[in-house]
């Protein structure tokens, strides 16, 4: 999971480019609508899987018939490990927006990080340069008139402490979209490993069928009677 993926990069925590929040709160928005959606047809197919289950009366019994009610309810279970995937793809995405809240990141904040960590720092260390140089520069005109007047220096202290204390709103500002881009991505790093389980769980039920773990395909007319 990348927030607005605009760099290059294979997904890791460091790829991350810029931070958009209005564009990821969008995002994530339309995915849990469309899990929504996903999730009443998944519900339309566990109905009917169960109808099938609870098929009876003179024209389906016998072990044909118990073979089919089997792998249908089978089925009903994959459904159900996908439903309870969905439900927590739809969480993920719900949540996404309380946990930019919770960096202090939401509205329209965006953040273009190369920028913080790169162009920023630079300017940061050139402001503290030309401050030196001005300081120096008014210290020796200072200086040639000591014998008239004594003037002190500026201090450079109240301009260096206001550039601390942007610097360190720069450095919050990195690592708490860094944190919140690792946890994303982790969170949907898990949901696809989940993925993989349920994927998992409908290939064996596949296969069974195909070794007639379920009877399903038997050539032997006596066995659906």
């Amino acid at each position: 999971m990348r927030i607005n993926m605009m760099g290059s990069g294979g997904g890791g925590a460091s790829d991350t480019k810029v931070f958009e929040a209005d564009t990821l709160v969008e995002a994530a928005t339309v995915r849990a609508h469309d899990y929504q959606t996903l999730r009443g047809q998944f519900e339309t197919l566990r109905a009917t899987f169960q109808g099938v289950t609870q098929l009876g009366g003179s024209d389906f019994q016998g072990r044909g018939a118990d073979a089919i009610r089997s792998f249908y309810e089978a089925q009903s279970h994959v459904v159900d490990a996908w439903l309870r995937l969905i439900d927590k793809r739809i969480a993920f995405f719900k949540g996404i927006p309380g946990m930019i809240d919770n960096k202090n990141l939401g509205g329209d904040t965006y953040v273009n990080v190369p920028f913080l960590e790169d162009d920023l720092v630079f300017g940061r260390l050139r402001s503290s340069q030309l401050i030196e140089q001005q300081q120096d520069g008014i210290r020796k005109i200072l200086n040639r008139i000591s014998d008239l007047v004594t003037i002190d220096v500026f201090s450079t202290k109240s301009v260096e402490n206001k550039l601390d204390e942007a610097d360190d709103r720069r450095q919050k500002m990195v690592h708490d979209v860094r944190s919140l881009d690792q946890e994303l991505t982790s969170e949907y790093r898990q949901l696809d490993m989940d993925f993989q389980y349920v994927a998992a769980l409908y290939s064996e039920l596949m296969n069974a069928t195909r070794v007639r773990s379920y009877g399903i395909g038997t050539h032997n007319p006596d066995f659906w009677t």
